[in-house]
């Protein structure tokens, strides 16, 4: 068994030794985590969009664009231009409203006007940031 001062040195040992060690992680962790983030920022990995195939029309226009006389693989490369026409849409950015409903949804305070506090600059940058920009 323990003495009161015998119990009070541990204490001040464990608050000299082993606090300091729980920081120094703590801030490794931190520093860690923030550096993954500002990489993000920077260079975001690229979302992945759903395939888009062609429709009856589609492939009415890829065949009508095929000449006269011209073979299957005329009509399989004017298919493959068509979907890779059809794929290489961007995405457009986010109207101002739907931006507004998100804000009102995700933000915890809610600024007089978001297009003033910057809410809506940070917004527009990320979307360009992960390549989504034009008019909403």
């Amino acid at each position: 068994m323990m003495t009161p001062k015998q119990e009070a040195a541990l204490r001040d040992y464990l608050q000299e030794a082993i606090v300091p060690l729980i920081e120094q992680v703590l801030v490794k962790k931190l520093g860690q985590a923030m550096s993954f983030a500002a990489e993000e920022l920077i260079h975001p990995k690229p979302a992945s969009k759903p395939w888009v195939g062609l429709d009856q029309q589609d492939i009415d226009i890829a065949f009508d664009d095929t000449q006269e006389g011209g073979g299957f693989n005329e009509f399989a490369r004017a298919i493959e231009a068509k979907l890779r026409e059809k794929n290489a849409q961007s995405s457009k950015p986010l109207t101002d409203e739907n931006l507004r409903k998100l804000a009102n949804k995700h933000l915890f305070y809610q600024p007089e006007s978001y297009e003033v506090s910057g809410v809506f600059a940070l917004a527009r940058a990320i979307e360009a940031a992960h390549g989504i920009k034009g008019e909403a």
